[in-house]
């Protein structure tokens, strides 16, 4: 590796000889400034790169039907499913291109005198956005990533005995790093069970009779996935500290949804996806850490960076395609240009009001206060729908089979989940949807039900349907 701010003489200066600087920073990438350097600035010290490409969002403040052309989804579906795997936006996708048909232009050029550069510009723009120091985000190909860079350093102090607790509502790849991590240190996971309906208050009590002495690690979803509920994170954060427990918050789904401040939150480390409600194409996401955890995180690729700080370790883990990253400059500015709070507030009274309508149409109702729901809600569905009766305990199969039809015969792309034997719709709202949406939904379960009044749908607890 070369050194860093190395001069060396050689013909041309007043001497008879020429000032020549060594590589500034790691490996042989080269740049005038390092990357520790870049991202420790100060604002007024901080002097941005050139951008290359056109980052300026194309923005139309127009929410609901209208702003669908200005997403990448094809018109022939009732899309209420944007908590899945998201949606880009059309201009968001636009700036990744270019990033993308720029840097094969003059690869070398892009690759070894730009990139790191723009890297840290994009990472300390997105930083401000979600109120944390610049010197505490890095940018990971997926929450997925993130979580396990956590867990696995966590999980390095780990012995018998101890304890790792996360709810019986999280994430289930969550709670298969968990299981694997302490199977492999002889500690225990702890899985904190969580009724329905929930509250704030019950989730927090439900935890603390949970906390012992023993306790080392916790992890907490902010927005949960199957049951669609955003949680009391900075109360749950709050009663770990008291305990002496780090916190591990699995955002998945926050960033767009929710107003987020990692310094408000106060978690130790923070993870969440940039594709789903933030729009940015798929390959981006980030990690958050407090300054005392980043020495113990280690990328699980180690490159050129490793050693030289806690950005410089993860800005580059490969020569790979990084503009869906680079492409967060311009989801940025849109966010702004849309008017965070105003899109943020179209969201969740979407999500309430066709929400409200749905369970009133169905004569059935929403799983939880609307106090813990953001831009995503859980409707009970009639189980007629099914083939059952809404006295009858309802399959994973069963749902599928709604689920299926909804997608197959009637375009709407919506998700079926089971709680508690219970059938219910996990409806979404982004800046897109529009009341038609939620109407076709309205109206195909209708549909349903009245096909099948009558009819016996027989399902198995781990089979199909016939």
């Amino acid at each position: 590796m070369a050194a860093t701010g190395v001069e060396r003489t050689g013909p041309g200066d007043a001497t008879g000889s020429t000032l020549l600087k060594g590589f500034a920073g790691f490996g042989s990438f080269m740049q005038d400034a390092s990357v520790k350097s870049l991202i420790e600035a100060s604002d007024s010290e901080y002097k941005p790169p050139i951008i290359p490409v056109d980052i300026a969002p194309e923005v139309c403040t127009e929410f609901g039907k209208v702003q669908r052309e200005h997403f990448m989804l094809g018109s022939e579906y009732h899309f209420v499913n944007h908590g899945a795997f998201g949606a880009v936006a059309r201009t968001v996708f636009n700036a990744a291109s270019r990033w993308r048909e720029y840097a094969e232009i003059q690869p070398l050029k892009f690759i070894d005198r730009e990139l790191l550069p723009l890297l840290v510009y994009t990472i300390r723009e997105f930083a401000a956005f979600i109120g944390a120091s610049k010197t505490d985000v890095v940018f990971v190909p997926s929450a997925t990533v993130g979580l396990n860079t956590v867990i696995n350093a966590a999980a390095r102090e780990w012995v018998s005995g101890d304890e790792v607790i996360s709810l019986s509502i999280g994430y289930s790849a969550v709670r298969k790093m968990l299981d694997i991590r302490c199977a492999e240190t002889s500690a225990k996971h702890v899985v904190v069970p969580i009724g329905m309906p929930p509250s704030n208050d019950a989730i927090v009590a439900a935890v603390a009779q949970h906390l012992t002495p023993r306790t080392k690690f916790a992890v907490f979803d902010h927005v949960t996935s199957n049951s669609a509920l955003v949680l009391p994170v900075e109360q749950l954060v709050a009663l770990c500290k008291q305990r002496g427990v780090p916190v591990l918050i699995d955002g998945a789904h926050a960033v767009g949804m929710l107003d987020l401040n990692m310094e408000r939150i106060g978690a130790d480390w923070y993870v969440s996806n940039l594709h789903k409600w933030f729009c940015c194409p798929r390959g981006c996401a980030f990690l958050y850490a407090r300054p005392e955890r980043h020495e113990a995180l280690t990328p699980l690729v180690i490159s050129h960076g490793s050693g030289d700080g806690f950005t410089s370790a993860f800005i580059w883990d490969g020569n790979r395609d990084y503009s869906a990253t680079l492409a967060v400059l311009t989801a940025v500015k849109l966010w702004r240009a849309w008017g965070v709070d105003r899109a943020r507030d179209y969201m969740h009274h979407t999500v309430r009001e066709q929400g409200q309508l749905l369970a009133e149409a169905w004569t059935t109702d929403v799983l939880a206060p609307w106090e813990m729901c953001g831009a995503m809600a859980l409707v009970r569905v009639p189980h007629e729908c099914a083939g059952i009766a809404n006295t009858d305990e309802a399959f994973p199969a069963h749902a599928k089979h709604v689920q299926d039809t909804l997608f197959h015969t009637f375009q709407v792309e919506a998700p079926i989940k089971v709680l508690d034997g219970k059938l219910y719709v996990r409806i979404s709202a982004h800046v897109y949807n529009h009341k038609i949406d939620y109407k076709a939904l309205s109206s195909a379960i209708s549909t349903m039900r009245n096909q099948t009044l009558g009819k016996v749908v027989v399902c198995t607890k781990g089979g199909g349907c016939a």
